[in-house]
């Protein structure tokens, strides 16, 4: 079995105008993993990144897996047969009889084109991302960009996220991405004032390296004490 290697950062800035808005599934876990794509562009074997050996995290990894075996997430938009990196939001609880998965109903991916110029209430560009983009790229030492495609829905926020692309590849680029998804929100209508619900969006975020002090400002991402960001392995 394979789970992530998570690098948490630690966050040094006290609340202020840069913050992120709210997490738009609060108490639901991130999970990132590697996916399988399937001919009806769902998840199927998907697996975490790294190995885990601690016997309750390894509950409740395989807990976690076989609910979404028997609840494939959407990746509209993705190649048949292809391995792409996905954020599940999932809530997780432990019981008696081991650990229970559960999610909110997702919408159903819409046959309509994909929006690729959404129309932003929140913005993963606005002035709140900058450092967060800013201080993934010094970490990396390198600057980068990645895209992800996302199904909207009813409430205009972003589900089944997924890497559509990085440059560079494995730099943890994608899963910052992923994260800065889970805070925006578009509006609900369209452009003629047509639902959007169930069709993809797909957004570029770009990740700009500069100079970064031992004192570098992560800023709280929905005002959490931490934040897990996935970093590839090649195991």
């Amino acid at each position: 079995m394979r789970i992530l290697i998570a690098m948490v950062v630690a966050l040094a800035s006290p609340a202020s105008a840069m913050d992120a808005p709210p997490d738009t599934a609060p108490g639901a876990e991130r999970i990132f993993l590697q996916c399988a794509v399937t001919p009806s562009q769902t998840s199927t074997h998907c697996v975490f990144y790294a190995p885990i050996d601690d016997p309750k995290a390894r509950l409740k990894a395989a807990s976690e897996l076989v609910w979404l075996d028997a609840h494939p997430a959407a990746i509209a938009g993705a190649r048949p047969g292809t391995k792409v990196k996905i954020l599940a939001r999932l809530t997780v609880s432990a019981g008696p009889r081991g650990f229970q998965v559960a999610a909110p109903a997702q919408p159903k991916a819409s046959p309509a084109p994909a929006i690729h110029r959404p129309q932003w209430v929140v913005s993963p560009h606005g002035s709140w991302t900058r450092p967060f983009t800013a201080a993934v790229a010094a970490r990396a030492n390198q600057s980068g960009e990645a895209t992800i495609d996302c199904l909207a829905t009813q409430a205009g926020s972003l589900t089944d996220c997924w890497v559509k692309h990085e440059t560079p590849a494995d730099a943890g680029f994608g899963e910052a991405a992923l994260i800065l998804m889970q805070h925006v929100r578009l509006n609900p209508a369209g452009a003629g004032g047509e639902p959007i619900a169930g069709r993809a969006v797909v957004d570029t975020v770009s990740f700009e390296a500069g100079p970064m002090s031992s004192t570098a400002i992560w800023p709280s991402m929905g005002g959490q004490t931490g934040m897990a960001m996935g970093m590839a392995s090649p195991h």
